[in-house]
């Protein structure tokens, strides 16, 4: 039997979680403690026949990856993931002291996946891990949040179909549910005694699809279920809860016709409170959203200009919803994935970017509470 992911350690602020021939992508991070935590996934193809099918070549060969950098940018633990063909790190939470991260694994020659679960000490260490959760196929987790009683619930898709699992903090399994109304699960968030998921629909290769916002209680039983169609197609990405509900960012078309990004605030029995899409002069997406001590939030994502390609860019809003300041980073073409909010008002923000006949490798950088960049990692 292939072995399942396992970790191994790395020194302190070493660089080998992933090089330059890499194709490497930090996915997500949280603050925890004193440190920003951030994962991704790294790999390569080498071109190597199958052993199902020669005829078949499929070199991919993924890893995946923890990186814990302080409020300076200054480099923690590190821990590498291996195991099978192919790991992916998509999520991560906080449980108390330690962290929970989802995923999808891939064992052998067939190109199935399933999702997996792991919970990691403050040091990096593992403390247990489930794998092989859901049926071998398109299955993946790409959403993970802790409930107040310390039960862990990740979410993404299996076979095509929307999927919640829900693990005790001893990594027991406790329950696994499709969810109806959706077909993919982006991201959830913990929230009266169960989560609330934000997902999507009818997506294709050629037409956006549309979202939902949906609670479970701690059984998996839906207890509400809100769309925000006024927009039309548009696409939640991530999810955070606010003091009187919560707040959804994406992808939708503003009034001009234009993608921008698209800011959705809800009531805690999933009213929509207010939606609206950032004017922008280019193309817009927020693709992640933490919320901030002082009851506002911080989105983050991406701008496509003409003239300069995809940059990243930073929205900081306050408690009422009105915009502070935005600001675009980056000098070359970027991907951003995740954001949190730092303690004395910042944020530090991942991805990852591209030099022109490169690879894309992972792009970490914080900003002060007035947006200005503080420091880069990369």
């Amino acid at each position: 039997m292939t072995p399942a992911p396992r970790s191994s350690s790395a020194s302190p602020g070493t660089p080998d979680l992933y090089d330059p021939t890499d194709h490497a992508t930090a996915e997500a991070v949280v603050w925890s403690g004193q440190h920003a935590v951030v994962v991704g996934s790294a790999g390569r193809s080498d071109a190597t026949p199958s052993t199902a099918n020669p005829v078949f070549v499929d070199g991919a060969r993924y890893h995946g990856w923890i990186r814990a950098i302080d409020d300076r940018g200054a480099a923690g633990w590190t821990r590498r993931l291996e195991g099978g063909r192919e790991v992916h790190v998509r999520a991560v939470a906080s449980l108390g002291d330690d962290l929970v991260i989802a995923g999808e694994h891939r064992d052998g020659d067939a190109r199935v996946y399933t999702g997996w679960v792991a919970r990691i000490a403050p040091d990096g260490s593992e403390r247990w891990r489930l794998d092989r959760l859901g049926a071998a196929g398109v299955t993946g987790l790409q959403a993970v949040a802790v409930r107040g009683d310390g039960t862990v619930v990740a979410g993404g898709t299996r076979r095509g179909k929307a999927w919640l699992v829900a693990i005790d903090g001893q990594g027991k399994l406790g329950w696994e549910h499709d969810v109806a109304g959706l077909d993919e699960v982006t991201s959830l968030m913990a929230a009266g005694g169960g989560v609330v998921a934000a997902g999507i629909i009818g997506r294709t290769t050629t037409s956006a699809g549309t979202s939902r916002v949906i609670a479970v209680d701690a059984t998996g039983v839906t207890r509400w279920s809100t769309e925000a169609p006024e927009r039309g197609r548009g696409e939640l990405y991530a999810i955070a809860p606010l003091a009187d509900g919560g707040i959804a960012v994406g992808q939708a078309p503003g009034a001009d016709g234009r993608d921008g990004a698209w800011i959705v605030r809800f009531e805690a029995n999933g009213a929509i409170r207010s939606s609206q899409v950032v004017p922008a002069t280019g193309v817009d997406a927020a693709r992640a959203v933490a919320a901030t001590a002082d009851g506002g939030f911080v989105v983050a994502g991406e701008s496509l200009e003409a003239l300069r390609g995809r940059r990243g860019r930073v929205w900081r809003f306050d408690g009422a919803g009105k915009q502070l300041w935005q600001q675009a980073y980056g000098d070359r073409e970027a991907l951003v994935r995740g954001v949190a909010a730092t303690p004395d008002g910042g944020a530090v923000v991942v991805g990852a970017t591209q030099a022109i006949g490169a690879m894309l490798q992972p792009w970490i950088f914080g900003v002060d509470r007035q947006g200005a960049q503080r420091w880069t990692v990369q």
